[in-house]
């Protein structure tokens, strides 16, 4: 710990599971970055002109499949899974990886033929997703940006999306108990990190629209007025 070095060790790269690839080292981020104030988060995260919005939600909420559209829809991409947040005015938002996990069919529905699959064995907690390795060939890639909101997504089906102001209760809901759940350690010192981070900015809920692009252009719009 003191010469911030970790060691992981694997008999082989091949038996490496479509998790594992995905957030590889994860336990060693939350660890290492809760010394520094910052907390590994369980959320997708967009952006645009330098700043950022936070899209929690548990499996299936959509974020995934937001995020990536944004990302092929022209804005920056922090990631679709876990990243980083830190508390501050404003708080902000730290990529840790470049991959994407969506279903089989909105895979093919969202990403270009050209973006690479990533393969390994069978992995219980992933079986229904495919795992796509995404770089700056594919757009814009951010790294660190202040949060201008955070932005929950609710799948509804709707021709257009909707994006209405709600409350700071509810984001702090749609992000803390599934970080806490996969993020265990210092449960007090991460809940009031996370308490601070979505106190710090404005939550809306987006209501997402079957129609993708749309989705991308009612989040560019958000960004573009706050």
């Amino acid at each position: 710990r003191p010469s911030n070095t970790v060691v992981w060790w694997t008999p082989s790269s091949e038996r490496l599971t479509i998790t594992a690839q995905g957030c590889p080292l994860v336990t060693a981020f939350n660890w290492l970055l809760a010394e520094r104030g910052i907390s590994v988060a369980h959320s997708a995260a967009i952006g645009a002109n330098g700043r950022a919005v936070l899209l929690p939600g548990k499996g299936g909420s959509g974020k995934t499949t937001t995020a990536t559209t944004a990302l092929f829809g022209g804005l920056d991409f922090f990631g679709d899974d876990y990243l980083a947040v830190e508390a501050g005015t404003p708080p902000r938002v730290h990529a840790l990886y470049r991959t994407a996990k969506l279903d089989p069919a909105t895979f093919a529905r969202v990403l270009p033929d050209e973006v690479p699959t990533l393969q390994g064995p069978d992995d219980p907690r992933a079986v229904e997703k495919h795992l796509a390795h995404i770089d700056d060939s594919h757009g814009s890639l951010g790294t660190s940006a202040p949060l201008a909101a955070v932005v929950l997504p609710r799948i509804t089906g709707a021709e257009h999306p909707t994006i209405v102001p709600t409350s700071t209760g509810a984001a702090f809901r749609a992000l803390a108990p599934s970080t806490l759940l996969q993020m265990p350690g210092n449960m007090r010192e991460k809940m009031a990190l996370l308490a601070d981070v979505v106190r710090g900015v404005p939550a809306f809920e987006l209501q997402l629209s079957s129609n993708l692009p749309r989705n991308t252009e009612a989040l560019r719009n958000l960004l573009d007025s706050q």
